[in-house]
């Protein structure tokens, strides 16, 4: 898991492809989830944006999830991706200009780091 965020029914999840210190890589692209509690399962599952390495940050409003992506390459941008809820599907997706910047002791850490969204969506 490398983020999270929740609506009334559903808990979405992104993931990285590295499993944490000490373990294998299994995976090479980063995926976004959906979480049914009431069902207790997954529901859906996709590649947000192909190549990634991780979706980096989450956040819901109106419908829609917003997230972020990061490939971990210097030479690479960060993504913001749209995904709407009801279609299961990524409808936007905007190309930043940069990787981002890691944070210390922290290699999951490149990319947006955390998004918010305002009231109007």
């Amino acid at each position: 898991m490398q983020s999270v965020a929740a609506d009334a029914t559903t808990v979405y999840g992104g993931t990285s492809i590295h499993g944490g210190r000490g373990c294998v890589d299994v995976t090479t692209e980063a995926r976004l989830f959906l979480w049914d509690p009431a069902q207790q399962r997954r529901v859906f599952e996709c590649v947000p944006v192909p190549g990634a390495a991780a979706v980096t940050s989450l956040a819901v409003c109106g419908g829609r999830l917003v997230g972020s992506a990061a490939s971990y390459s210097a030479e690479s941008d960060s993504t913001l991706f749209v995904f709407d809820i009801a279609a299961r599907q990524v409808t936007h997706t905007v190309q930043l200009r940069g990787p981002g910047t890691p944070l210390a002791g922290v290699p999951e850490a490149h990319g947006v780091v955390h998004l918010t969204t305002a009231a109007d969506g």
